[in-house]
């Protein structure tokens, strides 16, 4: 299928260091933010959705889905020939399903917010090396504050304990590198503290990455519940007040939370690569 056969030239092109500047024109309408919660992701996603070419997805978690499907036992050249052989991508119908769903003409991406992607970005790369990508960070003390205080009420249970949540923000940090370095897709990092100190820049670099014009439009309504309830309204006249108070606000524990940031270095040290956690 195409996808395989731009898997291929992107690969030979990475290895000549040659690295596309900007994404093809996406034969899947996905644009995956991806990184831990509390990393700046929805943020991110309701700058994106400012634009009128934009859908807003929430944590749709599409990626993941299609990595459950996909036996890897052959190994990557096996699964990508097997890959190959598929006459439709399951990912393009999946995103697109999510667009025509809306009514709405013209929608080009389809966010996907969802942290179980992360780790499952190889399979993306395979079927789509053109879809662009997201990569969210902050600072470990600030990211580890936020995730350990925020209870979530099912899943990352790794935010439970300050040790464990300080190895998971090493893992998923390097998890990032790792892919960094080896995908074909267009990739771009956003850093919390960047973003929120200068929300219209960082809208600006997200629209120069997708190509997209740098204008406002009102946006098409949310794919699924959970962005409809975080970006229920959103046009080219309401953007929002973003606070810069919880920028450094672990140090505030920094005490507290010795326990998180001496296994988050001990997990950096480490040569091995560790996948993040769900």
């Amino acid at each position: 299928m195409p996808g395989s056969q731009q898997y291929a030239e992107h690969q030979r092109r990475v290895a000549a260091g040659i690295r596309p500047l900007r994404p093809c024109t996406p034969s899947c309408p996905a644009l995956l933010i991806t990184g831990l919660p509390r990393s700046g992701k929805s943020l991110a996603e309701a700058l994106l959705a400012r634009n009128a070419r934009v859908m807003a997805g929430g944590e749709l978690a599409l990626v993941r889905k299609f990595a459950t499907t996909q036996d890897a036992a052959a190994g990557l050249r096996g699964l990508a020939r097997k890959l190959s052989r598929q006459p439709r991508s399951p990912l393009a119908q999946w995103y697109a399903q999510r667009a025509a769903a809306s009514g709405v003409k013209g929608i080009s991406y389809v966010t996907d917010t969802s942290p179980a992607n992360l780790t499952r970005l190889g399979y993306l790369a395979l079927l789509h090396p053109e879809v662009p990508i997201v990569f969210c960070r902050r600072d470990p003390l600030d990211l580890g504050a936020s995730l350990y205080f925020k209870n979530f009420r099912s899943g990352h249970h790794y935010s439970y304990s300050l040790a464990t949540l300080g190895r998971a923000i090493a893992a998923a940090e390097k998890v990032m590198d790792h892919w960094l370095t080896v995908l074909p897709n267009p990739m771009l990092e956003l850093r919390y503290d960047d973003v929120v100190l200068n929300p219209d820049r960082g809208r600006t670099a997200l629209f120069h990455h997708l190509g997209l014009d740098q204008q406002p439009h009102p946006a098409p309504p949310p794919a699924t519940a959970t962005a409809a309830r975080l970006f229920p309204s959103r046009t080219s006249t309401d953007f929002d007040v973003i606070s810069a108070d919880l920028i450094g606000f672990g140090r505030r524990f920094h005490r507290q939370l010795e326990p998180l940031l001496a296994a988050y270095a001990a997990e950096k040290r480490r040569p091995e690569l560790v996948p993040a956690p769900d």
